[in-house]
């Protein structure tokens, strides 16, 4: 049996690192903190084409590599650095999630506050205070 190449031992180490990240321990408590706040999770669908879709005119760029740095869309035309493109489509994502979920016709959706008091969680008190300096 031959040896694993070297991208397969660099793609090998980074699964590592994310695993190790504990990412659905760090969706799991966005998910509660934010019902203490009134507030949304908005979960993209994994198989949402944020980067090979145009942030502009919607359509799917089939021939986009994840490799390239610029996205074009030979529908329109728009020329874009394909992270803002990508963030662009995130972006657009939730808010027709949220404009459809929370309050459809509203713009007051930001965090959904009755008051602007976050709703009293367990024994009332509501989530712990912020102590120590906040962060840069």
């Amino acid at each position: 049996m031959a040896e694993p190449g070297t991208g397969a031992k660099v793609v090998a180490r980074f699964n590592r690192h994310l695993l190790d990240a504990g990412l659905g321990e760090l969706r799991r408590q966005l998910a509660y903190k934010t019902v203490w706040y009134g507030s949304a999770l908005i979960v993209l669908d994994r198989n949402e084409p944020t980067a090979s879709k145009c942030s502009k005119c919607r359509e799917r760029n089939p021939s986009s590599k994840p490799s390239d740095k610029h996205f074009t869309c030979p529908h329109c035309g728009h020329d874009v650095s394909r992270r803002d493109n990508s963030v662009r489509n995130i972006y657009q994502t939730a808010r027709r999630q949220l404009s459809t979920s929370v309050a459809p016709g509203t713009e007051d959706t930001q965090n959904a506050l009755r008051g602007g008091d976050p709703p009293l969680v367990g024994n009332g008190s509501g989530p712990p205070p912020m102590t120590g300096p906040l962060p840069p």
